[in-house]
């Protein structure tokens, strides 16, 4: 891995962990739709009499349901475990941000530097 694309890594990483709180509190919301969406379908199963195209309809628009909240409960255990993580190391977002900074002040460094020469001054490099 080149430094630029360490560089690259880490910034990614530094948004990540950014947006690890908004994203939960998104999910959650979709959970929450979720099962309020399972909670209507169950009152319509219970309150409803339903013929037997119906009761088909109703299984697959279950199914859909549960299998939409599936994923959504899914992705939040796997983003609770990575919060988990971060809470524990809390330091090392800043310590990121502060590598991330010399290496983009590094980077410019490298960018604008000019030479000066010690002895011989009649160099195209040289600074003038």
């Amino acid at each position: 891995m080149t430094a630029k694309e360490t560089l690259s890594a880490l910034e990614t990483l530094i948004s990540s962990l950014g947006n690890i709180g908004n994203k939960l509190r998104e999910l959650n919301e979709a959970l929450s739709l979720a099962d309020l969406e399972l909670s209507d379908l169950c009152h319509e199963k219970e309150l409803s009499r339903l013929d037997a195209v119906e009761i088909v309809h109703h299984y697959l628009k279950e199914r859909d349901a549960l299998q939409r909240r599936r994923v959504i409960k899914d992705e939040i255990k796997l983003l609770e475990s990575f919060k988990d993580f971060q809470n524990e190391h809390y330091t090392l977002k800043n310590e990121i941000i502060t590598t991330v900074k010399a290496m983009n002040n590094t980077v410019s460094f490298q960018r604008s530097r000019k030479y000066c020469p010690r002895v011989l001054g009649n160099l195209k490099c040289a600074r003038r």
